[in-house]
């Protein structure tokens, strides 16, 4: 519904982009997924994702780098740090967090 109802306030195409680190991408995988992000992005739409999908993003780059699979590990990392300088994070339902947070 979130993705419906922005999508139509801002005119805009909106992605959803789960992520798993049960995703075992190639680099060649890797390097599309960074590429379609950054089109999606200079295209003017917009990319829903959930902080956990932008965790494993992290989590996959760093256990690649660990195990030798270089390539895939910077391509993830990188496609992460493109999450971090051209995102904003939009909260829902947060009524119960913030009270919690103030007692």
């Amino acid at each position: 519904m979130l993705t419906a109802k922005l999508g139509g306030l801002l005119n805009r195409r909106v992605y959803y982009l789960p992520f798993s680190r049960d995703v075992r991408p190639s680099e060649a995988e890797a390097q599309k997924i960074m590429a379609m992000c950054k089109e999606i992005i200079v295209k003017g739409h917009i990319i829903l994702a959930q902080p956990e999908h932008i965790l494993s993003f992290k989590l996959l780059g760093l256990e690649n780098l660990l195990f030798g699979k270089e390539a895939i590990g910077r391509t993830l990392l990188e496609t992460r740090d493109f999450f971090d300088n051209f995102s904003r994070d939009i909260v829902d339902e947060c009524d119960k967090t913030f009270l919690s947070n103030l007692n």
